[in-house]
Order: C-alpha cells, then structure tokens, then sequence
C-alpha cells in the first residue's frame, strides 16, 4: 500500500471437487510483476482442504519456469457465514523447497477476510501480516521483511 502501485498479476485456472468434507483444486497460475523487474513465471498446484470447525488446508506449487522448485503452505482456517457475507480469519505456514534457489521457512501469516458474492461474482477483500525470522536461506538481506499485506480477489463461477 505505501508504494501505490500494482506489484503482482495473477491469472488462475483452477478446478474444484468436493468429496464430503475433502475439497480438492488441482490448477495452474501465471504470474507476473509489472513494478518489480521480475521474470513472469508459472505453475501447476494442487489445493487440498478439510471442512470441520477449523478447516485444514494443504496447498503444493511447482514452479516451472522462473522459481524452478516447490512450496507448500499448511493452513487453519475459521469462516462464519451470516446474512452479509462471510467473515474469516486463520492462520498459514510457508515452506519452501528450491523454490527461486532458496529452501526453509519463509513466514508465518495470519489473516481476516470477508467474501460476499452477487449472483455468480464473488469478491474477498483480505488483509494478512506476516511474521519472519532468520532460518534456512532466508537471513540477512534474503530475510522476508515483516509486513502487512492488503488484497483483493475477484472471481467468477459456473
């Protein structure tokens, strides 16, 4: 928010299946960062998640163009459906596995959100911070910065 400007495109394709409480989303991502200087990049994934009165989520990435490596996020997760929306908040822990050349454990998030949906459009404005610490490749100056992290997604459903 403090440079005003945008840092990162994300076009998604994603399929999702629900077997009971088990969802599963295989897909494929393409980024791109207009105001970074970074190479445009790609990756297949597969989202996994379990509904109980805190959903479990496991997501794993493979990058196969720029980052050339994994990650993986282990997720908890709390939404609240009402009659304006859903509230959520929770909790994600990042690792990563050669991804751009570094391994370790990047940062914890904690984050609120709120999605509402209009006919087949829904909208999730989010807000996470993320806590770090030195470990694994991520010291010194290849440390995460702690920071806060403002977001907004739109999708569309068939």
């Amino acid at each position: 928010m403090d440079e005003r400007h945008v840092n990162e495109i994300d076009l998604v394709f994603a399929y999702e299946r629900e077997l009971g409480r088990l969802s599963a989303t295989p897909g494929y991502a393409r980024y791109r960062y207009p105001d970074k200087g970074w190479e445009p990049s790609q990756e297949v994934y597969l989202d996994l998640s379990y509904a109980t009165l805190l959903d479990l989520s496991l997501s794993s990435h493979y990058d196969f163009d720029a980052g050339k490596g994994a990650y993986f996020t282990l997720g908890l997760q709390r939404e609240v459906e009402t009659s304006v929306g859903t509230f959520g908040m929770g909790s994600h822990l990042f690792y990563q596995r050669n991804y751009y050349e570094m391994s370790g454990i990047p940062s914890p998030e904690f984050t609120a959100n709120y999605s509402r949906s209009i006919r087949s459009v829904s909208i999730t404005p989010s807000v996470s911070y993320f806590v770090t610490w030195d470990n694994s490749d991520f010291i010194g100056e290849s440390a995460v910065p702690k920071q806060w992290v403002v977001s907004l997604t739109i999708g569309q459903s068939y």
